[in-house]
């Protein structure tokens, strides 16, 4: 485990090492010390992101040949996109600043929010999220993405994704389709108790998941048992409650080509 610029770790020890959209360049110092150690299988080099981690991680694996195998929890294709669309169509800066002035005097969660971005972003107001999340996207890399890749998604996770923009869910299956590497897909619904944000409530289900897939993987064990996962249509029929019929179809589409477990 490691937290690497803009997490927290990193930032007490290092004021002002902020997040950057290059995590390749951070995780290949992360790669360069496992070389350095005699116990690690340089051929079995898996990394995991969680929550904004499925920028980062994603992000890596596409820079970083030596990870030779990915796990997405939960993908994020494109910080910007996300931000812009939280703003529900503000543009104005002194319009976003006021309005998020306000919000900070009556709501707690959005003044921590404002005051952790100062920290970990770098940034002095509020619209200026929109311009320093723009170069985090995945696009433009799909061609760089060579190793098996495992996409977590939770029911609840999609929700809180459209409720900002159902666009954005109907992203994900399009970025996802459009990788040339082994992918592979599991939808934890809320009928399964670990819909919440990264499984939290149902971390050794999920841990089942992740560890039997890179048993797949790494050493040619069989995938997940198929009674652990949301059958094809439930994973179809989700996304398209909540990103509406493209994103239902996106998905059909996808799942003719990568391994749902």
């Amino acid at each position: 485990m490691f937290e690497g610029p803009g997490q927290w770790g990193a930032l007490m020890e290092n004021p002002g090492l902020v997040f950057r959209p290059d995590y390749e360049k951070p995780v290949a110092s992360v790669v360069d010390y496992l070389y350095s150690r005699h116990d690690i299988d340089r051929d079995k080099i898996a990394l995991i992101g969680y929550s904004a981690g499925g920028y980062f991680a994603p992000r890596a694996a596409a820079g970083e040949p030596r990870i030779k195998a990915c796990i997405a929890n939960t993908l994020v294709v494109d910080c910007g996109e996300s931000a812009r669309a939280g703003l529900k169509g503000l543009s104005n800066p002194r319009v976003i600043d006021t309005m998020f002035g306000l919000l900070q005097r009556f709501s707690p969660p959005a003044r921590w929010g404002f005051q952790h971005a100062e920290w970990s972003l770098g940034i002095t107001k509020p619209h200026d999220w929109i311009d320093f999340y723009a170069p985090f996207t995945l696009r433009g890399l799909e061609q760089n993405f060579q190793s098996p890749m495992l996409f977590l998604f939770g029911e609840d996770d999609i929700k809180d994704a459209a409720a900002s923009s159902s666009a954005i869910v109907a992203g994900i299956p399009e970025f996802i389709s459009s990788l040339p590497c082994d992918r592979y897909l599991h939808l934890f619904p809320r009928s399964q108790g670990a819909s919440s944000h990264c499984q939290m409530g149902g971390l050794t289900y999920a841990h089942v998941v992740i560890f039997q897939w890179l048993d797949h993987i790494f050493n040619a064990g069989p995938l997940p048992a198929s009674e652990l996962g949301a059958p094809a249509q439930t994973v179809i029929n989700l996304f398209g409650k909540y990103g509406g019929k493209l994103a239902a179809t996106r998905t059909e589409n996808l799942l003719r080509t990568a391994t749902l477990i």
